[in-house]
């Protein structure tokens, strides 16, 4: 999904977003990627069809760490197997088709519908996996509307950057002027009940440019000190192709 870049006294990542769109993730400093997915919403006829896109493991990890559940089915759908796993309560049912290079993933809520149902979703789109990237090219007649797209960076010892489309950016980027950066401008929101606080982990942050905007964590676990932070968030470059 992700291809290295450098240039301008700028690292990063590329990456192939669901629709086939490129996003060039930059930072100053040669600091590394530790995970990369993305996430995709269309309509079918007024009806809403969601995916997560991640690499090898994917769907391992979803279902060990963030929703415990059980492989209760694998079949075959476009020549690649495709694995259903449940939680014990059934409230949460992950399908799962695993390409040669990602894995795309379809997460319900509640009762999951026929699997015949979600392997005939899958068909709805041409389904493009290559090292670079993956992506979804709805099928001539089937009526898909892209909603949203959006990828997720994470970048180890900084934090976790949340890069949505750029129509979903414009409206997730606040109105009044931000704190100029070396790409644009910074603004931030306390994330507790301590809007006055002077820890940067206190506060979420939104980087925008002319090209994109990024929303940004800075998870309780990451030690680097506050001052690499704060250059490593000027330093964030987000642009869509």
């Amino acid at each position: 999904m992700t291809e290295h870049r450098a240039g301008r006294g700028q690292e990063g990542v590329t990456i192939v977003g669901p629709s086939g769109r490129s996003v060039d993730v930059s930072w100053a400093g040669p600091v590394p990627v530790t995970g990369v997915s993305a996430s995709v919403r269309y309509t079918v006829d007024g009806v809403p069809l969601g995916y997560q896109i991640g690499g090898p493991g994917y769907h391992r990890t979803a279902s060990t760490v963030v929703a415990p559940a059980v492989v209760k089915a694998r079949t075959v759908s476009g020549g690649r197997e495709v694995v259903v796993s449940t939680s014990a309560d059934g409230e949460v049912t992950m399908v799962t088709r695993r390409g040669p290079h990602h894995e795309l993933m379809r997460l319900y809520l509640g009762p999951p519908p026929a699997l015949r149902r979600t392997l005939d979703e899958f068909e709805l789109f041409t389904i493009h996996d290559l090292p670079g990237g993956c992506w979804l090219k709805p099928r001539p007649g089937s009526l898909c509307q892209l909603v949203w797209e959006d990828v997720t960076v994470v970048v180890h010892g900084r934090g976790v950057v949340f890069v949505p489309d750029p129509r979903t950016a414009a409206a997730m980027v606040p109105h009044g002027a931000g704190t100029s950066t070396r790409h644009g401008e910074i603004w931030r929101r306390a994330l507790g009940a301590h809007p006055d606080s002077s820890e940067l982990r206190a506060y979420g942050y939104v980087v925008g440019g002319r090209r994109g905007a990024a929303s940004v964590s800075i998870p309780d676990s990451v030690t680097t000190p506050d001052e690499t932070l704060l250059r490593w968030l000027d330093s964030l470059e987000v642009s869509w192709r």
